[in-house]
């Protein structure tokens, strides 16, 4: 399974059919949905899909406007190092946006982290596709463009702006209206976007997982939670069948590995074939919540698969944090519970952490004047594979309620 950081998702455009809407007459019940309706439901773009909302995290953090990496540097000190250390561990933003770099990829493409809203994320490699919302405008984006040698070329909805025809991750960029953009390396993937807008083809936004996950996260149960700040949607059966640590399906995996997995597992609660899962983060009222979230379309005990998910992961300890997962970013198991939505249960589990204190505790090792920063993410957890606390063992909970 591809790093999720190199999964990227997807915006687009273009010569639409006459009966297919404009990106800014389509309409959505979400967010969410409006970005998934430019991503195609195809092998290459529907086994992962990263979501971050940077204008959500400002709004969590009482963030004062930045969109510009001097409006950074006159943050005060605590302002500036959540900015730096905690957004991209809660909204994982792509390397593409050049989060650490000062400001060199706004100043020379027109965006960057400072000034995008949201993105979504999808495919890999060379077909790896990115939708960006942003907050500056379209002709400031051109007008760069324009200066760094990229060739435009209309559209019906709007411009691509090309350099060339090596590979290059930002050798395609389509300016939107609505203040998105696409961006890919080759134009072969802007068309297959395309095609899922004019709805040639199917994309995530028709697709039934997809459509109850987008629902279930809007659910007041999550929402009265705080912003939701990014989401990691990964199909059931991808997230069954890739990862080190994580247990796969029988007979695809060498025997040595199988029974390293059989010791790992003895004693869970057992847990039921799901269809998509997610890892989200929200954030409010001085808390943030780490949520997982399992999808079924068959008729589970889904509460009874929260609590399995749960107890897993009360034992979870990753290979790369000194101790068990939740005792590290000082977790408490918040909540289990089920959704219903679009004729599919959901699995969810809410764990809670409180927001760093200002200050060490006096007598902390830490050097002088520094802030404390840790916040629960998801970050390792899903660029390591550490996620096999979302084996599926067998249908033992499959059970009607």
């Amino acid at each position: 399974m591809r790093r999720l950081y190199c999964l990227i998702l997807v915006v687009c455009i273009a010569a639409a059919l006459g009966s297919a809407p404009s990106p800014a007459q389509a309409q959505e019940s979400s967010t969410l949905l409006s970005m998934l309706r430019f991503i195609p439901d195809t092998p290459e773009y529907n086994g992962a899909v990263t979501f971050g909302d940077i204008a959500a995290w400002k709004t969590s953090w009482n963030m004062p406007p930045i969109s510009t990496y001097a409006d950074v540097e006159g943050l005060d000190k605590y302002q500036r190092l959540y900015w730096l250390n905690i957004l991209p561990r809660q909204t994982l933003p792509p390397p593409i946006l050049s989060y650490l770099p000062k400001g060199d990829v706004q100043d020379t493409f027109g965006f960057d982290v400072q000034n995008v809203d949201r993105f979504a994320v999808s495919g890999g490699g060379q077909q790896t596709l990115m939708l960006i919302e942003h907050a500056t405008t379209t002709q400031a984006i051109a007008s760069k463009l324009e200066k760094i040698d990229y060739t435009a070329q209309d559209m019906q909805w709007g411009q691509l702006y090309s350099y060339g025809d090596r590979f290059f991750a930002l050798n395609n960029i389509w300016l939107l209206p609505q203040n998105r953009l696409l961006v890919s390396s080759e134009i072969d993937t802007i068309g297959l976007s395309n095609a899922a807008l004019n709805k040639q083809i199917p994309s995530l936004a028709d697709n039934p997982d997809y459509q109850a996950v987008a629902a279930f996260l809007e659910d007041e149960s999550l929402t009265n939670l705080g912003e939701l700040t990014m989401a990691v949607f990964i199909n059931g059966d991808n997230l069954s069948a890739a990862g080190t640590s994580l247990v796969l399906k029988p007979g695809t995996i060498p025997a040595k590995a199988q029974a390293e997995i059989e010791r790992i597992t003895q004693g869970w609660l057992p847990l039921s074939p799901y269809d998509l899962a997610v890892f989200g983060t929200f954030h409010g009222s001085g808390y943030s919540y780490q949520v997982v979230l399992l999808s079924y379309s068959t008729n589970v005990n889904a509460k009874l698969q929260a609590d399995s998910v749960m107890a897993r992961i009360q034992e979870l300890k990753p290979d790369f944090l000194p101790k068990k997962y939740m005792e590290y970013y000082e977790l408490d198991a918040y909540a289990t519970f089920e959704l219903e939505a679009q004729d599919k249960r959901a699995a969810v589990v809410v764990l809670r952490a409180a927001d760093p204190p200002l200050e060490f505790p006096s007598g902390s090792l830490n050097p002088p004047n520094s802030v404390p920063t840790r916040v629960p993410t998801w970050e390792e957890i899903l660029l390591k594979y550490e996620y096999g606390f979302l084996a599926v063992t067998d249908d033992g909970v499959n059970t009607p309620t």
